[in-house]
């Protein structure tokens, strides 16, 4: 057996700009000498074997140096970053919830994305480049347990959504069962949230049932996520119904603060979009089953679209099942009346709040929804025209109540604003309403309403044209100075009226204008 003599030396490790322990030990023989390339660790890096004499090489052989190997030598300083999370809780960085917290507490502030990329392994090894460019072969990666740093990098995470889609079946299998195992951190990622909904979209029946099965237990936590939400909604938008239905399960209790997260809220809007109204209308009814709750999601910048949209696809539904399918219709009827009792009961502050306002709107304009219209229009509108036109948010559900009022609302909107109108007087409600920076497009939209009363489109008064444009014309020197009013003065103009033609009413106390 020959004997061992052991060596010392450094070799630069371009990596890490410091000298790295290096020792040999030779045999006794000249040939061959070999070379053991040991790590700061400890860690045998490599084996090098070269023919030299008595006396070991004056220059170290070239090697690639860099970390040690996470599956061959030793383990990682930022394991707890990349292992696998096995239940809801083992994410450390991911809020915890309730399931009975209260609704109206605010959404928990969750750290920012990607504050754990600051503790994981830096870039990718040196030996996968070739002429600056990924030259490296995916077996080997997913051999070498470099999958989650590819992942992870900006460049590695590109070269594997190219290398996803053209593998072969055998190497697609390997990539996909090794990016399940760390599926929830790498949907949270800024650069691995786009491999992830790569691989959601490639997905077969089978590999969508893996993935709802992974997602068991974190589907709240990805929802509030920047990046991941992204990868849920891509889930729900290629899965079937049934898959996107176990995932909506996955929200029960939750549904109200996630229409409000400015991330989550584009989930439950996804869900919306995707499925029909008797799937989702467990969602909406859990919303619903607290009116409070409901207002506020109202109330709120991302939870007013949220009504609005299942708004929308519900009267589709009603539209689409009236004379076809008796119990789909009777379900979005329900599901209709579920959501509009909360509005109407506190249908004053909706009509002005900010965000709520757009929610009434669309009530308004739904042909299937006219019987809830005219309640609103009647309850909330008629009385306050001229306070609801004066504010930046309600004006437009004034508008809205002109253009969209069955006949016997449209003469009672007019007549409220012609009440007691006299020419010599100044402050008449129409003249309030003209010159103010919101008011005047209500009065642009009477003008409208009028035009199409005397072309025969509406039922109305053939007295209400005159009237509007001889209010506007004798103020022509006002509302000249003003865009909005050069606005009202063309349209005047459009209208062809001269205040010539205008007769002096009769004050209206009560009654039609007939």
């Amino acid at each position: 057996m020959p004997l061992i003599r052991p060596f010392s030396g450094f070799a630069m490790d371009p990596n890490m700009n410091q000298s790295t322990p290096l020792r040999v030990a030779h045999h006794a023989q000249p040939n061959p000498f070999e070379f053991v390339l040991v790590s700061p660790t400890g860690c045998i890096l490599q084996n090098v074997f070269a023919v030299c004499g008595s006396q070991p090489p004056q220059q170290p052989v070239q090697f690639y140096a860099e970390e040690p190997s996470t599956h061959r030598f030793t383990t990682p300083t930022n394991a707890s970053v990349l292992q696998r999370v096995d239940s809801p809780g083992d994410l450390a960085l991911s809020p915890q919830y309730d399931p009975n917290e209260n609704h109206h507490q605010p959404t928990p502030k969750l750290p920012k994305p990607n504050a754990y990329r600051n503790a994981r392994m830096g870039g990718l090894p040196s030996h996968v480049f070739l002429n600056g460019h990924i030259e490296y072969p995916l077996d080997s990666i997913v051999d070498e347990q470099l999958v989650v740093r590819f992942a992870l990098d900006r460049i590695g995470c590109q070269y594997l959504q190219d290398g996803y889609i053209a593998a072969a079946p055998r190497l697609h299998k390997r990539l996909f069962n090794e990016l399940m195992k760390n599926f929830e951190m790498l949907s949270c990622d800024v650069f691995a949230n786009f491999l992830m909904q790569t691989v959601v979209t490639l997905a077969n029946d089978h590999e969508k049932n893996v993935i709802v099965r992974v997602m068991r237990g974190r589907m709240i936590r990805m929802c509030y996520n920047r990046y991941a939400c992204r990868v849920v909604q891509q889930i729900i938008e290629t899965a079937f119904p049934d898959i996107a239905v176990e995932l909506m399960s996955e929200t029960a209790g939750h549904e109200a603060r996630l229409a409000v997260d400015q991330n989550a809220n584009h989930v439950v809007q996804k869900f919306l979009h995707a499925l029909e109204p008797h799937y989702f209308a467990p969602m909406m009814g859990s919303i619903a089953r607290n009116p409070d709750d409901l207002r506020d999601v109202m109330k709120n910048k991302y939870g007013c679209r949220v009504i609005q949209l299942a708004f929308e696809r519900l009267s589709e539904a009603l539209d689409t099942h009236r004379n076809k399918n008796k119990a789909l219709y009777s379900f979005s009827e329900e599901s209709v009346r579920q959501l509009i009792v909360p509005l109407l009961s506190g249908g004053g502050e909706l009509v002005t709040n900010e965000y709520s306002n757009y929610v009434v709107q669309y009530v308004i304009t739904a042909d299937s929804l006219h019987s809830y219209r005219d309640q609103i229009i009647q309850e909330y509108v008629l009385g306050r025209v001229l306070e609801l036109s004066l504010q930046k948010f309600s004006s437009h559900v004034v508008e809205k109540s002109f253009r969209h009022a069955p006949t016997h609302l449209l003469y009672a909107l007019f007549n409220e604003v012609f009440a007691n109108f006299a020419f010599e007087r100044t402050d008449n409600t129409i003249d309030m309403m003209m010159f103010d920076q919101f008011g005047n497009y209500v009065v642009q939209v009477m003008l409208h309403v009028v035009n199409q009363v005397t072309s025969g489109v509406r039922n109305g008064s053939p007295r209400w044209l005159p009237m509007l444009v001889a209010a506007i014309t004798r103020n022509e020197a006002g509302l000249a100075v003003y865009s909005s009013g050069k606005r009202l003065l063309d349209l005047t103009v459009t209208a062809g009226v001269c205040p010539t033609r205008y007769e002096l009413p009769q004050p209206v106390q009560f009654g039609l204008l007939v």
